[in-house]
């Protein structure tokens, strides 16, 4: 028998507990967990009823089980959609079907395969002097490398042969990002201009950038593009490959593939993980097993937000048609009763009773509309810290308590300086 969901939504306006979850979103949903003694509840966000779903099964219907039931509910933040105009992430049913299958082709294997070779060479090159004799920013380095990489695949931009290019559009593509993270104002006066502002002017920099590249970009590349590609994927017109595009490009990429190199380090770094490293430098299986374990403990987004399309039952809770949904990634990853000893960190959870339930690690998405980089990005990641592993040992100089912000993508709270040494003066010595 469906159950109703716990909880309250509160008055208009001064119900809303927006600002006390972006304050601490780790602690709003803990709070209201233990308070309901559920997964699944109700408080009111961006003055919206809203049903949090934060259970690995809640996570499970909404993204997979029961998709067709849900629409996507990000259009509901305009700005966001004047930030990056008509997006995949905007799209449902047929619309959205149609566009999955023109971006898919742009990471099938030939494309990904030529990718990763690009991610090679800048990986040789951005990581080769990480043994410098001095503690490095991790997630700093790593946005830099990310952005590196970002720039590389999708821009055709080398930060070795333009530099200054290479800075500017580093530079316009954070001010664009800014755009999510700031008051919704257009505003302009003289002398000034409000964050929101800047933002749009840097998006329309972006995209006349990325016209230009599209028009100039031939058919006869060898290896082919991603421009090419992009210009014979079969998007409608310019402006919608161009839009896509400039979603690849945006800051939020190298923030997430950063989040998550800085998370793999962190927890395979130290004495207490050295026999792990040398299983990983021996095995790409156990690589793939403990990348799998970062995505599900420290997933770099959130969660989600769905619309429900008709009335259906999740994880045993019965939400009306037309009520918002907030999925939350990081607690259905760490449900207890999905994945043993839930908060710790155990990559051969995998190998062993919860070999399972490798399918139940929601930080890419799932079902249809799972993330369509996907492939792409465990690839990325995989041959990355595999030269790590292989290259380097490293050590946390922060201690074993480094806590997360999860807004607007997780990364250590305090600054994380690891110290790296090359693997070969230990051979020598």
């Amino acid at each position: 028998m469906e159950k109703e969901v716990p909880g309250s939504a509160g008055w208009t306006i001064t119900g809303d507990r927006s600002l006390e979850f972006a304050n601490s979103p780790l602690q709003f949903v803990e709070k209201k967990i233990t308070q309901y003694d559920s997964h699944v509840f109700l408080a009111r966000a961006l003055n919206i009823p809203t049903v949090f779903v934060c259970s690995n099964k809640g996570v499970q219907h909404i993204l997979s089980e029961k998709e067709d039931s849900f629409k996507m509910g990000y259009r509901d933040f305009g700005y966001i959609h004047n930030l990056f105009g008509d997006l995949l992430l905007f799209y449902d049913d047929a619309e959205a079907t149609r566009v999955r299958k023109v971006i898919s082709q742009l990471f099938d294997p030939l494309q990904c395969h030529h990718y990763i070779e690009q991610v090679n060479s800048i990986a040789d090159a951005f990581l080769s002097n990480l043994d410098s004799g001095h503690p490095v920013q991790l997630y700093e380095t790593f946005k830099r490398f990310a952005t590196a990489v970002s720039c590389k695949l999708f821009l055709d931009l080398d930060w070795r042969e333009d530099k200054l290019q290479f800075d500017t559009i580093t530079s316009i593509a954070t001010l664009h990002w800014h755009g999510l993270i700031s008051v919704p104002l257009s505003i302009q006066i003289t002398g000034w201009s409000s964050s929101f502002s800047k933002a749009m002017k840097a998006k329309n920099y972006l995209l006349e950038y990325i016209r230009k590249k599209l028009n100039s970009c031939s058919s006869n590349d060898a290896p082919r593009s991603f421009f090419t590609v992009a210009k014979e994927a079969g998007f409608k017109d310019e402006e919608e490959a161009s839009h896509h595009i400039l979603l690849f490009v945006s800051a939020l990429i190298p923030k997430a593939l950063a989040s998550m190199l800085t998370s793999f380090c962190i927890a395979t770094s130290g004495l207490d993980q050295e026999c792990f490293r040398e299983q990983m430098r021996a095995s790409d299986d156990c690589i793939d097993d403990a990348l799998l374990e970062v995505q599900r403990l420290w997933p770099p987004f959130l969660g989600g937000r769905r619309i429900a399309k008709e009335d259906v039952s999740i994880d045993g809770y019965k939400i009306p048609k037309d009520t918002t949904v907030a999925f939350i990634t990081w607690f259905a990853n760490r449900d207890p009763r999905v994945f043993a000893e839930a908060d710790k960190f155990n990559p051969s959870r995998f190998q062993n009773g919860d070999k399972e339930h490798r399918n139940l690690v929601w930080t890419f998405g799932g079902g249809k509309r799972i993330c369509v980089g996907y492939n792409l990005i465990n690839k990325l990641l995989k041959t990355v810290c595999k030269k790590l592993l292989l290259k380097y040992d490293y050590q946390c100089n922060t201690g074993d308590n480094v806590s997360y912000k999860t807004l607007p993508v997780a990364r250590p709270r305090q600054t994380v300086n690891m110290t790296f040494w090359s693997r070969e003066v230990n051979k020598a010595s």
